[in-house]
């Protein structure tokens, strides 16, 4: 799977990620990257 996500609020600022997971197997990890206001953002989290 793949998601193309943006986020904005009035006083905060812009960030656009991309999110990516396999939907195979029991214990699959999601992986995010992406930025926030230019500056780098990456995690992982279980699969949804």
């Amino acid at each position: 799977m793949l998601a193309t996500l943006t986020a904005h609020a009035p006083g905060m600022r812009r960030g656009s990620f991309t999110a990516s997971w396999t939907t195979a197997g029991a214990g699959a990890r999601a992986q995010l990257v992406g930025s926030v206001g230019g500056q780098p953002v990456a995690g992982s989290m279980p699969a949804p």
